[in-house]
C-alpha cells in the first residue's frame, strides 16, 4: 500500500468511526477482508479516539471490533415457572451474606471450528464427566474457559445448573466462537466482558458484594 492509498484508507475509516461515534451503537464491526496494514491503521485510530478495539472471530471471519465501553453481558437465572433462562431481576439482593465460599476454575478444552478432533479428545466421554465433576464439587463460583456454543447449550440444560446458579451470559454472546463463562450461586450485580487490545482474548469482570455473618 503506497502513501496515497494509505491516506485514502485513513479518510475512509475516519468517516466510519465518526459515524459510529455519532450513533447510538455501542459496538462496530469492521469487515473481515481487511489486510494486516489496514487493521493496524484502524487499531491506531481507535486508540487515538479512546475506543476499545480488539479482534474477534477466527480464520477468515476474524475482524476488528471497536466499542465505546466494555460489552455488558446479559446475566441470567432460570425461571422454573416460565421454563427458561431470564435476565437477573433488578430486585435481586445486592449484598450476599456468607461465612465462606469456594471458587472452581476449569479450562474445558476448545475443540476448534471446522475441525474433527472430537474422537481424539473423547468429547462424548469428556463433557459428561466434566458436568458430573462440577455438580459434585458444588462450588459457590465456577469459572470456565474455552467454552464453545455446544458446551454452553449442554451446560444450561443441566438441572443442577438451573436449580443453583446465576450465569454470566444467558444468550451466549460471549462465547462466539468460544469464550469464558461464569456460574455463581450468588447474585451477579456487575457483568462486563473486557478484551485485550488487538487480541480476541478476553476476560469477564463480574461483581458481587459479600457480607460476613460473623
Amino acid at each position: 500500500m503506497n502513501d496515497r492509498m494509505k491516506q485514502a484508507a485513513i479518510e475512509e475509516y475516519q468517516i466510519m468511526l465518526d459515524q459510529f461515534l455519532e450513533s447510538d451503537d455501542i459496538v462496530y464491526h469492521f469487515p473481515s477482508h481487511l489486510n494486516k496494514l489496514e487493521r493496524a491503521i484502524i487499531h491506531d485510530m481507535a486508540e487515538e479516539l479512546s475506543l476499545l478495539h480488539y479482534s474477534n472471530g477466527i480464520r477468515r471471519e476474524r475482524h476488528i471490533v471497536v466499542a465505546k465501553h466494555p460489552p455488558i453481558l446479559d446475566g441470567g437465572v432460570y425461571d422454573h415457572k416460565q421454563g427458561q433462562w431470564v435476565s437477573i431481576p433488578s430486585d435481586a439482593p445486592d449484598i450476599v451474606e456468607c461465612d465462606n465460599f469456594t471458587v472452581l476454575n476449569l479450562n474445558v478444552l476448545f475443540e476448534g471450528i471446522g475441525s474433527d478432533i472430537s474422537d481424539i479428545i473423547c468429547t462424548d466421554i469428556r463433557i459428561p464427566a466434566i458436568f458430573k465433576f462440577l455438580e459434585e464439587q458444588d462450588a459457590s463460583i465456577i469459572t470456565l474457559q474455552e467454552v464453545t456454543p455446544d458446551f454452553y447449550n449442554f451446560l444450561l440444560e443441566q438441572s443442577w445448573v438451573k436449580d443453583k446458579y446465576y450465569i454470566s451470559d444467558r444468550v451466549g454472546s460471549s462465547i462466539t466462537p468460544s469464550g469464558n463463562f461464569l456460574l455463581s450461586q450468588f447474585h451477579i450485580s456487575k457483568n462486563y466482558q473486557y478484551y485485550y487490545t488487538k487480541s480476541p482474548k478476553c476476560f469477564i469482570c463480574w461483581g458481587s458484594t459479600f457480607k460476613s455473618r460473623k
